[in-house]
């Protein structure tokens, strides 16, 4: 009896796991933070996706790159346009008109990824391990690939739904000069991933940059109950702030982070509904804000210090 209960559970789990949603990339406003290194020094890239376009009767989404602090699709270079089906992403590069595999969200553990860069070059690396992680309280399905490059890369993984650890335009380039990783990427202005501690440390030197994605960045994207179950005011302040909650916090705690990425303020224990922060010894800037209870991160935002 212990064996088919056994059998059962097992059948369960393997259901659950089998029937686990998909994300799918973002397909309206979106920019990706990467940092890059190379031999002619280091800089941030920004990737957004704005508007669509047709190309050889097909719909895709047009991808600009922006290498400054703060993405301005102004100052952006039209890069390629991708589309998404089946769980696959393909792109045509600006360099042509043809369309290529960029990720393949169907892989499983020894499977092979392959990609053409918009030079020429291939790629391709074997899956090593496929897991998940765990983004805003949702479960987002994680390949990870056995590449190894000492002199600029570690370990690859690909995000359902956001893309490489090198990059949205960068998987399996490890076997090239550069060294990519992706800090941060946003959608509609709200932040929906970031890597507080880069993927590659080794190849990483703090330089400022943006995670928000805001297009004008003097303004700062208001967070609703219904979309973040939190709300800061007043945004920007100059001595204090309320972070109200639509939920009873217990026992949570709140972590701000500066545009670097570094710790700068932690307040633990909260309780109620409302979180007093006070500017303190932080200097005037963006900040970025975890609130999290019981190990899951309830909501994420911006504010800025006067």
């Amino acid at each position: 009896m212990k064996k088919l209960n056994l059998i059962i559970l097992l059948g369960v789990l393997q259901l659950n796991v089998s029937s686990q949603n998909y994300f799918s990339l973002p397909n309206t406003k979106a920019i990706w933070t990467v940092f890059h290194y190379s031999q002619f020094g280091t800089n941030i890239q920004k990737f957004g996706m704005f508007g669509d376009t047709i190309i050889n009767s097909l719909s895709y989404k047009k991808i600009y790159e922006d290498w400054a602090p703060t993405f301005n699709i102004n100052n952006a270079s039209y890069r390629g346009a991708i589309r998404e089906i089946n769980k696959k992403i393909f792109i045509v590069h600006f360099t042509n008109n043809s369309e290529t595999l960029l990720y393949d969200f169907n892989l499983n553990v020894g499977d092979t990824a392959k990609i053409i860069t918009y030079t020429g070059w291939q790629y391709a690396y074997k899956v090593a391990s496929v897991d998940s992680i765990n983004l805003n309280g949702l479960y987002h399905k994680r390949w990870k690939f056995n590449q190894y490059n000492p002199s600029f890369h570690y370990e690859e993984y690909w995000i359902e739904g956001i893309g490489s650890s090198f990059g949205l335009l960068s998987p399996l380039w490890s076997g090239s000069d550069n060294c990519f990783n992706l800090l941060c990427a946003s959608q509609d202005s709200s932040l929906i991933y970031q890597y507080l501690i880069p993927a590659n440390p080794d190849c990483y030197w703090p330089i400022a940059y943006d995670c928000e994605g805001v297009l004008n960045p003097a303004s700062v994207h208001e967070l609703t109950f219904e979309n973040t179950k939190s709300i800061i005011f007043p945004n920007p302040f100059s001595s204090s702030a309320i972070l109200k909650t639509s939920i009873e916090l217990n026992n949570a705690t709140l972590k701000v982070y500066d545009i670097l990425g570094q710790e700068v303020l932690t307040n633990t224990h909260l309780n109620g509904q409302e979180i007093k922060i006070i500017k303190g010894n932080l200097n005037s800037g963006n900040y970025y804000y975890h609130l999290t209870q019981n190990g899951s991160l309830i909501s994420n935002g911006k504010f800025i210090v006067e």
